[in-house]
């Protein structure tokens, strides 16, 4: 077992797991003669392990300093309220204010007395309280000198912030968090604030929303003692996801997170699954299925401490509310704004009824702090389709349309096609001919290569010799369009029809979306004009992996990968191994 001062420097880095190794996990481990046993306290809290805490807390509170007891009881309490028991939190909250003013000299004590209010009120939905708390206790940590304290009151009020509509603000803050933490060699803590403000900078589209959903795979192949924030990525990415039209993945990680396994009464986390994959849902199969776990998720939710997730429950349901309880559900939202400040609900409230006040944060086009807020209010908003379509916001588009999720097909003039299949969203350039043919082909009808040649080219005098390669490139261009829908497109002794999915045409231009195109984190200006880029490649090499391919096609791993995938399910590659192994071959 380790000593006092090195559990301390371990904590402080913010390597619980392995203050944990080296303290009430090694067989030498003795809580009484454990000088820093707060800190071992507080990492069980960190590390998900309550009842650990809360039995070794039991144990040692007539014994320990009272400097470890209020570390142990700050950090079980901020556990307690990301598990949603607001009770137990403010009762280890006030018992260390108590102690504070009891110990007006432990300065310390001061801070993470002021600290544990400012995480209660933050938690429990009242941000405006929680920034200020949060300023008493980032002055009680100068004064206590605390590095630590300081790290952690200007976090808190960052999210504070952030939430209150603040985004670009709170962000600095969060940055000054950072920096701080980095300047003193406080790893762990860096990390964290690092994997929060790249969650916020993709919640809110600060950079786009492909670039927001490569952020957050990146965050997820990375490493993080707090399984809470890392299960939070995911949720994030399976709801950016399914904005982009990539509702199986969406789908995918939803099921990832549900089979993670959860802290026993953690009520929060379940109820947050729960409102995700009832947005998710909504965009794939309808508001109907949506609203089964909404009505699961109010069950989960009985509690009038939560305000915050409250709001987000609000916020979900707005996605599938039925029309008759929009208005109350829109009184509801703007009653939940004034009491709790966050800016979302003043949002959705808008969303539902145009007559209620939109934030500030998303008022001005030029100045939003919440991109991603602006998006949402062009769901409603059929003028506003070219910004959905200009900013890859495909998996919004039916909805902005006034559509319930299904097979169908946009077209774009000229030459651009959208292929919508229950919440996935493929948008490609197959050419003007193309799209014309598929036009021509959505009546569900059966049409000979006469028949098409006269309608689609002006062809009257069907000469197979000359006529058919025309034909068939046209054909094979529509079904490359749509990709793992090539199905679609069937063929019957010579005749041809379009099967199972409706036809729109989009009254607008390609030469509009290009006019306010997406910020992009990458140099790359689009996908890859033709999967016979990607084929010509393999060929050469015989084989290709997604970061070869991106190198030579000039784009980024995701982009390239998205086009391996689209192959694959074509059924013109395949893929072999897996992780950082994994690598595309020609299917023979």
């Amino acid at each position: 077992m380790q000593g006092a001062s090195a559990i301390d420097r371990l904590f402080e880095q913010g390597h619980f797991a392995a203050v944990i190794a080296n303290s009430c996990d090694a067989p030498s481990f003795d809580p009484d003669a454990q000088a820093n046993i707060g800190h071992v306290i507080a990492a069980l809290a960190c590390l998900g392990r309550s009842d650990d805490a809360e039995a070794l807390l039991a144990r040692i509170s007539t014994r320990a300093a009272l400097h470890e007891l209020v570390i142990a009881r700050f950090f079980i309490g901020v556990s307690a309220c990301r598990a949603g028991a607001f009770d137990r939190a403010q009762q280890l909250f006030l018992d260390n204010l108590r102690a504070a003013r009891a110990q007006r000299a432990d300065l310390l004590s001061r801070f993470y007395a002021y600290q544990g209010l400012a995480c209660l009120r933050y938690f429990s939905g009242r941000m405006d309280k929680a920034e200020r708390m949060a300023q008493r206790a980032l002055r009680a940590a100068f004064a206590s000198d605390s590095a630590l304290g300081r790290v952690y009151a200007t976090d808190i009020q960052s999210h504070a912030l952030v939430q209150m509509g603040h985004v670009k603000r709170g962000l600095v803050l969060l940055e000054r968090a950072g920096a701080l933490a980095d300047a003193f060699g406080f790893d762990g803590t860096h990390a964290a604030i690092s994997y929060a403000r790249a969650i916020y900078e993709a919640r809110f589209g600060l950079h786009g929303l492909s670039a927001g959903i490569e952020a957050l795979q990146r965050l997820q192949e990375t490493q993080v003692d707090d399984s809470y924030s890392a299960r939070l990525v995911s949720l994030d990415r399976a709801l950016l996801c399914a904005f982009a039209g990539r509702g199986d993945e969406a789908q995918a990680l939803l099921r990832l997170v549900d089979g993670q396994v959860v802290p026993e009464g953690d009520r929060r986390m379940q109820v947050r699954v729960l409102l995700t994959a009832a947005i998710v849902t909504t965009l794939r199969l309808g508001a109907e299925v949506g609203r089964t776990y909404i009505r699961e998720a109010e069950q989960l939710l009985d509690d009038n401490w939560d305000r915050s997730l409250r709001v987000e429950l609000l916020c979900a349901k707005a996605w599938c509310v039925a029309v008759e309880e929009r208005g109350e559900l829109a009184c509801e939202l703007q009653r939940a704004a004034r009491e709790t400040s966050i800016a979302r609900a003043a949002l959705h409230a808008h969303l539902l009824d145009a007559s209620l006040p939109l934030p500030k944060s998303v008022a001005v086009r030029d100045l939003e702090d919440d991109r991603m807020g602006a998006l949402l209010l062009a769901v409603l908003q059929d003028n506003r389709v070219p910004q959905l379509l200009s900013e890859r916001c495909l998996g919004l588009l039916p909805r902005a349309l006034g559509f319930e999720p299904g097979r169908r097909m946009y077209l774009i003039e000229p030459g651009h096609v959208l292929i919508e299949n229950h919440g996935n969203v493929l948008l490609e350039k197959p050419g003007d001919t193309s799209v014309r043919l598929l036009k021509t082909l959505s009546d569900n009808e059966w049409w000979t290569k006469e028949a098409l040649l006269a309608a689609v080219w002006g062809i009257n005098a069907y000469r197979p010799d000359r006529h058919d390669s025309v034909l068939y490139m046209a054909i094979n261009r529509s079904r490359q369009a749509l990709g793992p829908y090539r199905a679609w497109l069937e063929n019957q002794q010579g005749a041809y029809r379009l099967q199972g999915a409706e036809c729109r045409v989009l009254g607008v231009q390609w030469s509009e979306l290009q006019e306010s195109s997406p910020p992009s984190s990458s140099p790359e200006a689009s996908e890859p004009e033709s999967p016979m880029v990607a084929l010509t490649i393999i060929r050469k090499h015989g084989h290709a992996t997604t970061g070869q391919l991106a190198k030579e096609l000039q784009v980024s791993e995701m982009t390239a990968l998205r086009e391996l995938q689209r192959l694959v399910a074509a059924g013109v590659l395949k893929r072999i191994g897996r992780g950082r192994a994994t690598r595309y071959e020609l299917n023979k």
